[in-house]
């Protein structure tokens, strides 16, 4: 006889529409009730109670979002770019584009464009924000709104600020003029808006509301950049610039999880043939996770419907010589007391009511409950399932297996959970489709920057669970203990892979050093042994995936989802340096070297010693290996395997961050080089100079090198080569392209010092007071060259300053006077210059000790300056003109000290206005200036781009930077 389900009158009440599971998966909810309530199993749909414990997750901050803005943000600049160093190149297309219009197609292309215009800003907003009104997706409306705001904010500011610019400036020309020369708005704030407004509601393959709007959007913007209304390139950056905001407030403010949970986890593991009564979330905090009731008549199994439902054994479900599936726990027997077995849900027959099921300790049902089917389901709400919306208190037998699980491991990327069907226990691992961008980018990283590694793609969530799946049997058939996958399911935007539960298992990162004996560090050695032996390889050995079943029984290996099949000599070599170092992380050097040298031969034990480096560990291991672990486990295997230190050193790393670095450092430079130059004037400059006055200059100004070194070498307690701290200095001058003025060299003067052995601390003093004796010596050198001067007609006299001057001097220091005299003022200098003094003070006074260092020092920032000076000199006398020395010092000191001050790479443009200003004060005409300034910049920076750039390669090569 068919028994249906029987409810209690608590729940008969149809919940409110507004209503909705946690998971937001649409199932229907009901009220809090009593456990008895929904210990409830519909015999013919079949209906299954299930307690579900598992973090709420309803907003989840999709690392898609974060990589999307940096992809926008970076296609915003490289549009930009595009159109200040080119822009001859954004008017050209949209040229190309215009000619491609016929003469029909332009009088179609003369409708109102405004009007159009309007229409889309008003109806595609109210048409977005209306669909979500209607599915009270009201957290979506509210992040909308602030990307649209925001979007809208920023763009008004960027129009608002180019128009502060002159028309002929280079970034208006190349966003705020058409096609036809014709000044238009830079950027279009309404093209902003709509753009992040749709990028916030959501991505157009989700919803053909926001579909259709991208259309109209790509619709009107054509029209007005085909009719010169707005220029391409200041479309693009309007719309780049919205989906940037978009994409930054989705990950900011999270979206609806898409994962399975709730009712969809529970149809996906019914799907991958389960009938669980008890899920439990184990990679969370005890405090995060809650408890729930959830009723579901999901199929079982992925059988069409009409067919027989079986377990993973072949049994049908529910007979009673089911066997568990191979390599499952047996399920315990009940106890004598018949009492419920952990996590199982017991139900009886009603006999009062016929077909009715009923929970052991439910009252007998009232006569007047519903008792038709049709009924029924109407309490149930039309979905026929069931997630009661408010977290139930956690049983006491979830309470205590919680707190037995590890801390949770930041670096897995997996949800795990444990699952219960009539006692026996499963454990399921969830694979989610939003994560699933973090392991493709770390996997094409790694491809990027090692060598020799073919670790295989998978970018998409059915490739994984295939992969998993695939070594798991890979494994399993060359005879190592892993843990056989019995069932695989997808739901929603997650895949549940379902795996036997190891007894009692508790990994080697739970274990201490004592409770891993040595049987099981030569039982772990086997069954890789075994791996290697079929061609597999693991490539992630860590102590969490090495499982002891209870009582100290055998070892099992999992986590294979990275592992690879018909694996090369290199990857097997990596597995057992990563084995090697996580168990000397474990148990001791001593230990995993005595056990290592037990199960490897000494061939084994020679190749993984120059594997023996941090690339090629993970991060797990990574993590808790203490400071220069790995060389002291080196030094510990080379004493017992002395052949070891003759085998070749490997290097697995094609791309290293310094490589990247000076890769990024050197485009940048020439981006900067081909982007601020004018090369016609420049050319033009330099056919008026006189060569020979340019060869001398650029000479003088190489002699700042040395006046540089000189100065690092003297102040520096530490023994430091001239030559190669000249280099250093050299070195620094591309770097210094990329960053504010002095910061650059003062970055790689530390990294030099520290490579030197010097302390960090003390590294960062020395260079601090080079910097404020190099500032000292030009102030002081400016103050000379002031005062002391020949006089007309009396050279070498002193002549004193004039009243002017002098007035302006009194004034200074009487402003000076006063605001020390303020307490804050001078709190506000006292935290500002205390700390640099305490800083260098040790320096300060080993450096007053010995005078002849000092001496040393004062003179290289002497040449250092008078290298400068004598440059800008000779390009001037390259044209023809000269100025007293004085006044020349002045003039170059002054004018790049001011320029300095904007924190521009290298002082490009602030440098070159003051140097500029600064002549044509002094009395040089204003072209003749300028083409001053232009050379000297070019000898004196660009010029030696080239030298830098040989200087900074050979260094690294060298390892001294």
């Amino acid at each position: 006889m068919e028994e249906e389900v029987t409810i209690n009158r608590a729940v008969t009440q149809e919940p409110p529409p507004s209503r909705r599971a946690p998971n937001g998966s649409g199932a229907a909810i009901v009220p809090p009730v009593p456990d008895a309530d929904l210990r409830l199993i519909n015999a013919a749909t079949p209906k299954a109670a299930v307690r579900l414990v598992d973090v709420e997750e309803r907003h989840i901050r999709r690392p898609s979002d974060l990589v999307s803005t940096v992809v926008n943000l970076l296609i915003l600049t490289l549009v930009v770019l595009v159109a200040y160093l080119g822009p001859e190149t954004t008017a050209g297309v949209t040229e190309d584009v215009q000619d491609a219009v016929n003469r029909t197609a332009r009088q179609i292309l003369l409708l109102p464009v405004a009007f159009i215009e309007g229409l889309v800003i008003f109806l595609v907003p109210l048409t977005v924000l209306l669909a979500q009104t209607l599915q009270r997706q009201w957290r979506v409306i509210v992040q909308a709104l602030l990307a649209g705001g925001i979007a809208y904010v920023l763009a008004f500011l960027l129009v608002n600020g180019l128009s502060l610019l002159e028309s002929t400036h280079p970034l208006n020309l190349a966003l705020a003029q058409n096609s036809r020369g014709v000044n238009v708005p830079a950027l279009a704030p309404y093209v902003a808006t709509l753009s992040g407004l749709l990028t916030a509601v959501g991505r157009a393959s989700s919803s053909r509301v926001v579909r259709i709007s991208w259309a109209a959007i790509v619709v009107v913007v054509m029209l007005a950049v085909l009719q010169g209304d707005l220029a391409l390139s200041g479309a693009l950056v309007s719309a780049f610039l919205g989906r940037t905001i978009g994409f930054l407030m989705r990950w900011a403010m999270g979206v609806r999880s898409s994962r399975a949970a709730g009712l969809s986890l529970v149809r996906g593991l019914r799907r991958a043939g389960l009938r669980p009564s008890l899920v439990v979330r184990l990679d969370s905090a005890p405090s995060t996770v809650h408890s729930w009731m959830v009723s579901s008549t999901a199929p079982v199994g992925h059988a069409p419907a009409g067919a027989p439902t079986t377990t993973h054994a072949g049994s049908v479900l529910g007979s009673p010589d089911a066997s568990p599936p191979g390599g499952a726990t047996a399920a315990p027997p009940a106890p004598a007391n018949g009492e419920p077995r952990f996590g199982e849900v017991r139900t009886e027959v009603d006999r009062s009511s016929p077909g009715m099921v009923r929970s052991p300790d439910q009252p007998a049902p009232p006569p007047d409950r519903p008792s038709t089917l049709d009924e029924l389901m109407r309490a149930l709400d039309t979905s026929d399932e069931v997630m009661v919306p408010n977290p139930l208190p956690l049983p006491a037998e979830v309470e205590e297996l919680l707190q037995e699980q590890p801390r949770p491991d930041p670096f897995n990327q997996h949800r795990h959970y444990a699952v219960f069907e009539n006692g026996r226990r499963r454990d399921v691992s969830v694979l989610d489709g939003d994560r699933q961008l973090v392991g493709f980018l770390a996997t094409m990283w790694d491809a990027m920057r090692l060598r020799g590694i073919d670790r295989p793609m998978k970018p998409s969530l059915r490739e994984s669970a295939q992969h998993a799946a695939l070594m798991a049997f890979a494994a399993r058939e060359a005879g190592v203990r892993v843990p056989s996958m019995e069932a695989i399911a997808r739901a929603n935007d997650s895949i549940l892979m379902v795996y036997p539960h190891i007894p009692g298992g508790r990994a080697f990162s739970e274990l201490v050093a004592h409770e891993i004996r040595d049987e099981h560090l030569q039982e772990f050695w086997q069954q890789l042994h075994l791996a290697h032996n079929a061609g597999i390889s693991h490539r992630s050995l860590t102590a969490a995936h090495v499982v002891v079943e209870s009582g100290g029984g055998s070892v099992w290996l999992t986590g294979w989802e990275n592992g690879e099949v018909a694996t090369s000599e290199l990857s097997r070599r990596i597995d057992l340096a990563q084995a090697l170092t996580m168990l000397a992380t474990r148990v001791g050097t001593d230990r995993a070297i005595a056990a290592a040298s037990a199960a490897l031969s000494e061939a084994e034990l020679t190749s993984l010693a120059p594997l023996l480096q941090q690339i090629v560990m993970p991060p797990q291991t990574r993590a808790e290996m203490p400071r220069r672990f790995l060389h002291r486990l080196g030094e510990e295997l080379l004493r017992l395997v002395p052949a070891a230190a003759d085998a070749p050193p490997a290097t697995l790393q094609r791309l290293t961050f310094k490589q990247l670095l000076t890769i990024s450092v050197g485009f940048a430079a020439v981006v900067l080089l081909f982007g601020t130059f004018n090369w016609d004037q420049v050319a033009a400059a330099f056919r008026d100079a006189n060569p020979a006055w340019l060869v001398a200059a650029f000479g003088a100004g190489l002699a700042t090198y040395y006046g540089a070194a000189l100065g690092l070498v003297s102040f520096t307690p530490e023994k430091l080569r001239m030559w190669r701290t000249t280099l250093v200095q050299v070195a620094s001058s591309i770097v210094s392209l990329v960053a504010p003025a002095g910061v650059g060299p003062a970055a790689i003067d530390i990294r030099y010092l520290t490579k030197e052995r010097v302390q960090p601390t003390l590294a960062v003093a020395t260079v601090t007071m080079v910097q404020v004796t190099r500032f000292l010596t030009t102030v002081a050198l400016l103050i000379m060259v002031t005062v002391v001067a020949g006089a007309a007609g009396s050279a070498g006299s002193m002549v004193v300053p004039s009243g002017a001057v002098m007035i302006v001097v009194a004034i200074l220091v009487a402003v000076a006077g006063v605001l020390v005299a303020i307490p804050p003022v001078r709190g506000w200098a006292s935290r500002r210059v205390m700390p640099v003094l305490r800083q260098i003070w040790p320096r300060v006074l080993w450096v007053v000790g010995n005078p002849g260092r000092l001496a040393a020092g004062v003179l290289g920032n002497v040449i250092q300056t008078v290298g400068y000076v004598a440059a800008f000199g000779m390009t001037l006398a390259a044209f023809g003109y000269e100025l007293p020395v004085a006044t020349l010092t002045i003039a170059y000191l002054a004018s790049a000290s001011a320029g300095s001050l904007v924190p521009s790479p290298a002082g490009i443009g602030p440098v070159e206005v003051a140097l500029t200003s600064g002549l044509t004060i002094a009395g040089i005409p204003s072209p003749v200036a300028v083409s001053v300034t232009l050379v000297f910049r070019v000898l004196t920076l660009y010029a030696r781009i080239p030298l830098g750039w040989l200087s900074l390669r050979y260094l690294q090569s060298r390892n001294v930077l």
